[in-house]
């Protein structure tokens, strides 16, 4: 089985030229985007990886590069000298039916059991609203039970069990103002 996700990687790498991209790759836009980010550190030192779902819409002309954009940055986590983890935070706050997105969720979760299995911690679902609870369901019954388990669904009291307050962007509540 090892043996077969390894071969399942590398041919994703090259089919996604993974190797090949660099900072220099992205737009202005995407580099500065207020979607995607590294802020602050989770409880035991591990990068904290942001992502503002409430700003991603389904039909983006940008899916691609962000796409890349994720890989480039889970890429350069994995291979850096300090390398460690990654706790990602999904601000589900103000997100609706329109930023639910399916193929980009199956594109992250392959990403994250695929081809950088090792690099997750916790994946910390922020304030989601009830009304995307039926998406739960649908996106759970794509997962293996180790990423199940990986999940936690969090408010502003319970993500402080993950990330200090100190850690935490000021836009959930915390306050790491640092750009």
């Amino acid at each position: 089985k090892q043996w077969y996700q390894r071969r399942v990687r590398v041919k994703w790498r090259k089919s996604f030229q993974v190797n090949d991209i660099s900072k220099d790759s992205f737009s202005a836009e995407i580099l500065t985007d207020p979607y995607l980010y590294f802020k602050g550190y989770g409880k035991n030192g591990e990068p904290l990886l942001v992502l503002q779902l409430e700003y991603h819409k389904k039909e983006s002309e940008k899916l691609p590069d962000l796409k890349k954009y994720i890989a480039y940055l889970l890429e350069h986590r994995e291979g850096a000298a300090d390398y460690q983890k990654v706790v990602m935070l999904f601000n589900m706050s103000g997100c609706g039916l329109s930023n639910i997105d399916y193929d980009f969720i199956k594109y992250l979760i392959s990403l994250l059991t695929e081809y950088y299995p090792d690099i997750l911690d916790n994946l910390l679902v922020f304030e989601m609203p009830r009304l995307l609870s039926a998406a739960w369901t649908i996106i759970k019954n794509m997962l293996d039970e180790d990423s199940r388990d990986a999940i936690k669904f969090v408010n502003k009291t319970d993500v402080l069990e993950f990330v200090d307050k100190e850690q935490l962007p000021v836009s959930l509540g915390g306050k790491n103002e640092a750009a």
